[in-house]
């Protein structure tokens, strides 16, 4: 692709943060107080015991706001804590929808015979937010039933994309030798065609999952180029760059020269990550005729950072 076509391409382009979409899909593990306004001022352990806490009035019959439940679930069952375990496997049949979510997530962490036949379960449950849960629950830990159970789903052959992105890319998690290729492959050709918005889900589990692998790079390099999809361009601007990628390193001045605000913050963030050769250059180029508040005050942080490039 020539630079004059790269330079128009990625005009096109809207940058998003490395998490956005699928990968906030999920609600997030962080731990949690009685008073969230608070929570900054608690050390991590006394957070983790008012989540112990909170789970023990749970699994004594309490009720609580479901997302503090939810949350505690992820934040405790991280760490194999026996408390989330309890409380993961009284609530994967709980009505309420949320708590049966942040049941599907925790089981994955515990290998007992219990936890296993309760996410299992969960992988036909009749909301489709807890079944996709329950699929990336199975990839949290390695493990031979794991793989059997969600090959199944894979070769049912009845699944959308999404789904099958979501399937295998807990096989990569799971399966521990070459047999990750295969799926990595399979999540590559769903994120360089197709729907914009399943696209943009594959290539964020490609970063989540094997983000130095040569086919996951790839793939963010054709992203880049592509210029069809807006939201992926975050994920790959931001893996290449971190990564030290030269093919990135060679392409921010092009890119620089975009229209479009978040692409030129994309390109002030890189700059100090691959450091290259005309990074000032490319940095006063962006700022002299910048009129976006937050291109500029990431600038002026840049230009800091550019003093510790070798």
């Amino acid at each position: 692709m020539s630079q004059k076509s790269l330079s128009i391409a990625v005009v096109l382009f809207v940058l998003v943060a490395v998490s956005a979409y699928y990968l906030l899909v999920g609600r997030g593990g962080g731990a949690v107080s009685k008073d969230p306004q608070n929570q900054a001022e608690l050390t991590e352990p006394e957070q983790l015991q008012l989540d112990r806490d909170l789970l023990a009035r749970v699994l004594a019959g309490s009720e609580a706001e479901p997302m503090h439940v939810y949350r505690a679930l992820l934040n405790l069952s991280k760490n194999g804590d026996e408390s989330a375990k309890k409380a993961a496997q009284k609530l994967a049949k709980d009505p309420n929808v949320t708590l049966r979510e942040g049941a599907a997530q925790a089981l994955g962490f515990y290998d007992d015979d219990e936890s296993a036949r309760l996410i299992r379960e969960l992988l036909d449950d009749k909301e489709p937010t807890v079944r996709k849960f329950a699929i990336e629950g199975l990839g949290k830990r390695a493990g031979e039933l794991r793989r059997e159970t969600l090959e199944k789903i894979l070769n049912a052959g009845s699944i959308d994309q999404e789904t099958e992105v979501r399937v295998r890319a807990s096989l990569v998690r799971v399966i521990e030798d070459d047999g990750r290729r295969p799926h990595l492959e399979g999540i590559s050709k769903i994120a360089l065609a197709g729907d914009e918005q399943v696209n943009t889900y594959a290539v964020s589990q490609l970063a989540q999952v094997a983000p130095e692998d040569p086919v996951s790079l790839n793939v963010f390099r054709q992203k880049v180029s592509q210029a069809k999809n807006e939201r992926a361009i975050a994920i790959a601007i931001r893996l290449l760059s971190s990564k030290g990628d030269p093919w990135i390193k060679q392409n921010l001045k092009i890119l620089a020269a975009s229209r479009n605000p978040k692409i030129r913050l994309a390109v002030v963030q890189s700059l100090h990550r691959v450091c290259p050769d005309d990074r000032k250059q490319i940095l006063e180029s962006i700022v002299s005729r910048e009129t976006d508040a937050q291109v500029k005050q990431f600038a002026a942080e840049e230009a800091a950072l550019l003093e510790n490039c070798n």
